[in-house]
């Protein structure tokens, strides 16, 4: 499976500079990458203000909780804080019922590829290859 992670400029920075090697992504309720990304699934990496990937890494761990209550959200955190490397503001944005955490390998800076335009809510998008990816465009 293929992930494109929408990325404000302050988390992608984190991601090149190798400070985050953990994505968190937490909703009230489930949604998407929750339950459905998996090891060595693909992850490409784009600034939210952009439609052009020029990272990709290897999903090398995920794992989807939910009904969390505010003890264990912190729990994650204090627990993985030196992968996600967390400002407040994002721990307040991140800190919900639902969380998903994926942990990332072999993050390398590739060619540009165009990914489809996407609504400014939106900061996870799946396909199944590449080639869905060029066939949206």
């Amino acid at each position: 499976m293929i992930h494109i992670v929408i990325c404000d400029n302050k988390e992608l920075e984190k991601i090149i500079n190798k400070k985050r090697t953990m994505l968190l992504r937490g909703y009230s309720k489930r949604r998407i990458p929750h339950s459905r990304i998996f090891i060595n699934d693909e992850l490409y990496f784009v600034n939210k203000k952009e439609n052009i990937s020029y990272y990709h890494a290897i999903v090398s761990n995920a794992e989807s909780l939910q009904k969390l209550n505010n003890e264990d959200i912190n729990n994650i955190f204090d627990k993985y804080n030196d992968k996600l490397d967390l400002t407040n503001e994002e721990k307040t944005k991140w800190g919900k019922k639902c969380i998903c955490l994926i942990e990332f390998k072999s993050l390398e800076k590739i060619d540009g590829i165009n990914i489809p335009k996407y609504t400014s809510l939106e900061d996870w998008l799946m396909y199944e290859s590449l080639e869905d990816i060029k066939k949206s465009i």
